[in-house]
């Protein structure tokens, strides 16, 4: 396996807190191979309470009180981007964690304005660092060097705090209500009185879907779609 299907695996494992070998790994040739696969591994429920309504009602119940959601527009198919304001986006990502309860949650990424300040921090500071200690002070370039890498480092921890207001991006696979709703679940069934999270295979099916184009930012696929030739999986 590459380490594009590596990654696939090891994410559907995060998501659904299982864990699949190698040699199952291996055998995987298709999403239909994969979903099949995870489908032997979890707790499979022909229920019609499922856990993913009770997911849904108590994160619209959470975000009409954070945000003054009207009650029907949140819907399953929802855009994060709407629900969640993009002003303040991170500090109220974490607000609504924390109000739902959730000890696991989906991170943000980094919109451009974080990323640009993050290479600034990363390449400028070392730069200035190596030009000044070699063409102002005349150190050694072997020392000057040293102390780059480590103002690198540095520069790097410095960055990500800054740039931490900036993420407010929605990942591919986690875009609307209802994946979210998958999320919550498969990471946190004990808010629903349960130690494992248990599924339909509709439901099964749907968060794995939302892995997949995460992971791949492919956006259609069925379950016969190959890794390799169709998804361009290495």
């Amino acid at each position: 396996m590459g380490l594009d299907s590596v990654e696939l695996v090891m994410a559907v494992e995060e998501k659904f807190g299982i864990t699949i070998s190698d040699e199952e790994a291996q055998e995987m040739r298709t999403v239909g191979d994969m979903y099949q696969c995870v489908l032997s591994k979890v707790m499979v429920s022909d229920r019609s309470s499922c856990l993913t309504q009770k997911a849904f009602h108590l994160l619209r119940r959470t975000a009409r009180q954070l945000f003054d959601i009207p009650r029907d527009q949140f819907r399953p198919d929802a855009q994060l981007d709407v629900i969640v304001p993009r002003r303040s986006r991170h500090e109220n990502w974490r607000k609504f964690q924390v109000a739902v309860g959730a000890t696991k949650w989906p991170t943000l990424a980094l919109s451009w304005p974080g990323i640009l300040t993050l290479i600034a921090f990363v390449f400028a500071i070392p730069g200035f660092v190596f030009e000044y200690g070699t063409v102002v002070l005349r150190w050694n370039v072997v020392i000057v060097g040293v102390i780059a890498v480590v103002s690198m480092i540095a520069a790097l921890r410095v960055g990500k705090l800054i740039a931490r207001p900036f993420e407010m991006e929605f990942r591919g696979g986690i875009s609307t209500v209802r994946e979210l709703a998958y999320v919550v679940v498969a990471q946190n069934p004990e808010l629903f009185g349960t130690e494992r999270a248990t599924w339909t295979a509709d439901e099964t099916w749907s968060l794995l879907s939302s892995v997949i184009k995460e992971q791949t930012g492919q956006r259609q696929f069925t379950k016969e779609s190959r890794f390799v030739d169709d998804l361009k999986l290495d």
